[in-house]
């Protein structure tokens, strides 16, 4: 993600985090992995701006707007479903 970031955290504009989220969208991983490089994006620029992640701090507006809804299932199979078919 880091290597992808290529601006200073605590000084990161919508601008910037749409290009971040632009490129986690072309990636070809599944939704859920997807879903997690969102929300450390949002953490890291949560801490960076106002140095920690707690649930009592608010999200800045920079991310605030990144939605982390999941569509579609995960339709792998899993030893469970194996052993239940």
């Amino acid at each position: 993600m880091l290597r992808v970031v290529d601006f200073d955290l605590a000084k990161a504009s919508r601008r910037d985090v749409e290009k971040v989220v632009a490129w986690i969208n072309s990636q070809p991983h599944r939704e859920w992995t997807k879903h997690d490089k969102k929300l450390v994006l949002r953490k890291l620029i949560q801490y960076a701006k106002f140095g920690s992640c707690a649930g009592d701090v608010p999200i800045p507006e920079e991310v605030k707007w990144v939605k982390l809804n999941v569509s579609g299932r995960d339709v792998r199979v899993t030893p469970d479903k194996l052993l239940k078919g």
